[in-house]
């Protein structure tokens, strides 16, 4: 077996799959004609809103204010598109690591607090 070097430890510890993720607790929302608009409360690259529509909106509201699993938000989306969470796993750690980089969402591993 071969060993995982520092880089590719790295790079594994940041794959979405593996993190919990909420909603940043200096963020407020409203869900609006299908759309949900998120006012970053705090310091935000864009320095405004956000309304965020049809996949990335769905994804927002099945985070929380608690940290999930991956998977379990995998799952959720799913049955709500009708389809296996496999299939929707790469989009979701897309959204998921946009909205991060947005700081609307927070993840951390597993056993931490978010970041």
């Amino acid at each position: 077996m071969a060993a995982i070097s520092g880089e590719d430890s790295e790079k594994m510890a940041e794959d979405p799959r593996l993190l919990l993720w909420r909603r940043r607790p200096d963020t407020a929302s409203v869900d609006l004609n299908g759309r949900v608009l998120v006012l970053p409360l705090d310091v935000s690259p864009m320095g405004s809103p956000y309304a965020l529509r049809e996949s990335v909106a769905a994804t927002w509201r099945a985070l929380d204010d608690e940290p999930q699993d991956f998977s379990g938000l995998a799952d959720r989306l799913a049955r709500l598109h009708s389809t296996d969470p496999g299939a929707i796993a790469d989009d979701l750690a897309r959204v998921l690591s946009g909205l991060e980089e947005l700081l609307l969402v927070e993840s951390s591993p597993r056993g931490e607090e978010p970041r």
